[in-house]
């Protein structure tokens, strides 16, 4: 069967193929879809291609590197500018640039034995990637787009030794990403972009032992939160095992978010993905065995009490909460986490909403209602009341009724 490159707007009619030829690593950069062909399937060597989903505008940009052992790595984009590696499969690794032209596709650094884009990331403009050359093993490197500005980051693991730093994800102002040392063993590092602002972020297994487990081979994925600066990752310590953690890039915001096999047994959660107010991944516990979960990923307000906490509208939510009040699954809803500042009793309310709304208050760790209330009074808005104490954390869900959806306003007082 031949295989194509295809084109879909979600319908049958609007799903067609564009271009014959199996292409790898799709990448859109400034709107342009960037793609490879292998050497074999190309005839003169891999070779870089882009589209603008149509079939005239499907063309080859340029052959990097001429021969039928030659090959392009993952394509990366970083603020405009694609990059990836080309290698004649024989000796020496080139990482290289594009701008979408044979004239602007160009080497930016020659020399290195090795680059893996794999799990490569961006920050202040500059591609970070895990590489080696004769004298380094493989260790945390940055370019800038320059042959200049292309260097190593840290010798994290000295000498020929390989750090193997991988999985870099941007969390806020700096990146994340894992390494092993000696002194540290597979720990979590953030950087700044600089040699100095490169460091051990937290030891989750003090000395030697790691606290990030590689499976095999297998590079560690860290799931970087677009909205919002943190990132999910597989943590492990003594007392937990290999559990699930988040962090905010700093070490008193890196910490074990859920422990799903009680003890020291590993749940080994992986396969991170997040849908609307949702964290979904695999993991394993004694009583189920390994199977899909899922955990409330809710925006945080932290201790804030006021009139209007949180503001926005459920039209571009999903339907994931059933209100246990309205056994509604048609609406769409939107989850906060809230901490309460002082013990006592609290209302919760929509009011100042504009739609008939549904409010519940859920524990986060068994998902069971708090409170649930759909209308107040005369009104289309909710209002829920609860008791606290103080440090206690809760699930707050605006949710609609029936298929409703529209501007809401969370509210949140203390009571005298």
């Amino acid at each position: 069967m031949e295989k194509s490159l295809w084109r879909s707007d979600g319908t049958e009619a609007g799903t067609f193929p564009v271009k014959q030829g199996p292409f790898s690593n799709l990448t859109v950069v400034n709107g342009t879809l960037y793609m490879i062909a292998s050497a074999e399937e190309n005839g003169i060597g891999a070779a870089l291609w882009k589209s603008d989903g149509t079939p005239e505008g499907t063309s080859r940009v340029k052959v990097p590197i001429a021969g039928a052992s030659s090959y392009l790595s993952k394509l990366v984009g970083v603020e405009g500018t694609l990059f990836f590696s080309a290698s004649d499969g024989r000796e020496e690794t080139q990482l290289w640039k594009s701008d979408g032209t044979a004239g602007g596709t160009v080497p930016v650094k020659t020399g290195l034995e090795c680059i893996e884009m794999l799990h490569a990331g961006s920050l202040h403009g500059w591609l970070f990637f895990m590489g080696c050359d004769a004298t380094h093993g493989y260790e945390p490197w940055r370019s800038d787009g320059t042959a200049a500005g292309t260097v190593l980051l840290k010798d994290i693991q000295p000498g020929p030794g390989n750090s193997t730093a991988h999985a870099f994800t941007r969390v806020g102002a700096r990146l994340v990403f894992v390494a092993y040392d000696e002194a540290h063993g597979m720990e979590l590092w953030s950087t700044d972009g600089t040699e100095s602002g490169t460091q051990v972020l937290v030891e989750m297994t003090p000395g030697p032992g790691n606290g990030i487990l590689m499976t095999g081979d297998n590079p560690v994925t860290l799931l970087g939160i677009q909205d919002r600066p943190l990132a999910i990752f597989a943590g492990g310590d003594e007392a937990s095992g290999v559990e699930l953690w988040q962090t905010d890039g700093t070490a008193v915001g890196t910490f074990r978010k859920a422990e799903i096999a009680a003890g020291a047994v590993s749940s080994s959660p992986s396969a991170f993905a997040r849908l609307g107010d949702r964290l979904f991944f695999m993991a394993g516990d004694a009583a189920h065995g390994r199977e899909p979960r899922f955990l409330a990923f809710p925006k945080e307000l932290g201790t804030i009490i006021g009139t209007a906490v949180a503001e926005g509208s459920t039209c571009t939510a999903l339907p994931q909460v059933t209100p246990s009040c309205t056994y509604n699954t048609l609406a769409p809803d939107a989850s906060f986490a809230w901490t309460a500042p002082s013990s006592g009793t609290f209302v919760f309310t929509t009011a100042g909403s504009g739609y008939d709304t549904s409010l519940e208050l859920s524990d986060p760790v068994s998902g069971g209602s708090l409170g649930c209330n759909d209308d107040t009074e005369d009104s289309l808005q909710s209002s829920v009341t609860r008791t606290v104490t103080a440090g206690q954390t809760l699930i707050i869900t605006v949710d609609g009724y029936e298929r409703e959806c529209g501007a809401f306003r969370l509210g949140i007082r203390r009571l005298p």
